[in-house]
C-alpha cells in the first residue's frame, strides 16, 4: 500500500511526503487517515503574477481588467478556461452550469442531515459570515475552502451557482438573521464588497416579504405596491416585457447579473434598482444596451434606473449621476429618438418596507 509506505517514510527525521490530490466532494483523504495535514492553495494570483504568466493582460484597460477578475477571481485554472472561450459571457455561463451540476450531484448523493449542513454552509459562503464550529462542518470541498472560520469560494462563479441552488435557504437565513448581518456590516474589517452583497440581499428579502413601496413627496414616481417577488433565472438578459406581469417584483437569481439587482413593474412603467454602499460605476450604458436587446424602449412609457443606498452620505458620494436628470416620456410616433432612461438616487428611507433597516453609521 503506498500510503503505508509514505507513513513509514514520515517516521524518519529528514524525509517528508507530500501528497498532491484533488479534493473529492465526499471526503478528503485526511478525514479517514489521521496525521495528514492539508495545505490549501492560494485562492488567487496577484495582479503581477497574472501579467507575468499572461503578458497579453498587460494591454487590458481598467474596465476589462476588473471584469476579468470579477469572473475568474484570479484563479489560474479559471483564467485559462476564460481564454479558451469565445467570450466572458460564454465562460461565465458554462462555468456556472458546471458548478451547479456538480454541486447538485454531490448534494443528491448525501443523506438528509448532510444535505442540511451543505445548504447551511453554502449560505455562510455566499454571505461571507463566520461558520460556527468550523472544525466539524460538512461542506462542498471541491468549490470552497475553509479559511479560519470563513468559507471562501475557489472562484466567483461558485457564489452565483450556490445562490442559484440554495436561494430559498439563503432568503430564509437573511430574513431570520438580519440583525446579525447588519452587525457584520458594522465591522470595520469587512470589505465594501461584502457589505454591498449583504445590503442587496436584505433589500431583496424585505421586498419579497412586504412588496410595498411608498410614494413620498420627493419620490412620487414610485409604485405604491407590487406583488410578491418572482425569482428571475436568466444569467445576463432582462426579461422580455411580455413575460412580466402587470404589477410585479422580479429578482435576478444571478448575483453577477449586469447593471441591476431587482426590477419593479407597474403597468407600463418599470423601475430597476442598483443597491450600493459606496460610490458606484455608471451602469446606465450597460443597462441601456440590455433594454434595447429586449425591446423595453418599445414596450414601456417610462424606464427608471434607481441607485439605492443605505444612507444619505452614501447617496451623496455617487459620482455617476447626470448633472440634470431627464424625465422624457416614451414617444408614441415611430422613427423618433428613444426615450432617456430616467436616472436618480434614493436611500432606503424612500421605501416603506426598508425604512426600519438599522444600517450602521
Amino acid at each position: 500500500c503506498p500510503f503505508k509506505f509514505m507513513k513509514t517514510l514520515n517516521t524518519y527525521p529528514y524525509v517528508h511526503t507530500v501528497v498532491s490530490a484533488s479534493a473529492n466532494n465526499c471526503s478528503l483523504y485526511r478525514e479517514n487517515h489521521q496525521g495528514f495535514k492539508v495545505y490549501n492553495h492560494a485562492l488567487r494570483m496577484t495582479d503581477e503574477e497574472i501579467k507575468i504568466w499572461k503578458p497579453e493582460f498587460k494591454d487590458y484597460d481598467h474596465t476589462s481588467w476588473t471584469r476579468m477578475l470579477q469572473v475568474t477571481g484570479g484563479s489560474p485554472m479559471q483564467i485559462s478556461d476564460l481564454q479558451k472561450k469565445n467570450s466572458k459571457e460564454d465562460y461565465e455561463r458554462e462555468t456556472i452550469d458546471t458548478v451547479i451540476i456538480e454541486t447538485r450531484k454531490f448534494y443528491d448523493e448525501c443523506g438528509e442531515r448532510r444535505k442540511k449542513d451543505i445548504s447551511r454552509h453554502a449560505v455562510y459562503c455566499i454571505l461571507c459570515t463566520p461558520v460556527p464550529n468550523p472544525g466539524s462542518i460538512v461542506y462542498d470541498k471541491k468549490y470552497s475552502v475553509l479559511s479560519g472560520n470563513l468559507l471562501k469560494p475557489i472562484f466567483p462563479a461558485v457564489l452565483v451557482a450556490y445562490r442559484n441552488l440554495f436561494w430559498d435557504d439563503l432568503m430564509e437565513y437573511v430574513e431570520k438573521n438580519e440583525r446579525e448581518l447588519l452587525a457584520t456590516c458594522a465591522n470595520q474589517n469587512v470589505t465594501n464588497d461584502v457589505r454591498g452583497r449583504l445590503f442587496e440581499l436584505i433589500v431583496i428579502s424585505r421586498f419579497q416579504k412586504q412588496a410595498v413601496v411608498s410614494k413620498q413627496p420627493t419620490t412620487d414616481v414610485l409604485p405604491a405596491k407590487v406583488d410578491a417577488g418572482l425569482v428571475y433565472e436568466s444569467q445576463t438578459k432582462l426579461p422580455m416585457p411580455a413575460q412580466m406581469e402587470a404589477n410585479s417584483l422580479l429578482i435576478p437569481k444571478n448575483s453577477n447579473f449586469p447593471a441591476i439587482d431587482l426590477i419593479l413593474k407597474d403597468d407600463k412603467d418599470v423601475w430597476v434598482i442598483q443597491a450600493h454602499v459606496a460610490d458606484h460605476d455608471d451602469v446606465e450604458p450597460t443597462f441601456r444596451k440590455m433594454c434595447d436587446e429586449q425591446g423595453w424602449f418599445d414596450s414601456f412609457d417610462n424606464i427608471y434606473l434607481v441607485y439605492l443606498s443605505p444612507s444619505p452620505s452614501v447617496k451623496e458620494s455617487l459620482t455617476c449621476l447626470p448633472a440634470t436628470p431627464t424625465r422624457t416620456k416614451k414617444p408614441r410616433l415611430s422613427k423618433v429618438p428613444k426615450p432617456e432612461i430616467q436616472v436618480s438616487a434614493m436611500t432606503k428611507d424612500d421605501f416603506e418596507c426598508l425604512r426600519d433597516i438599522h444600517w450602521p453609521s
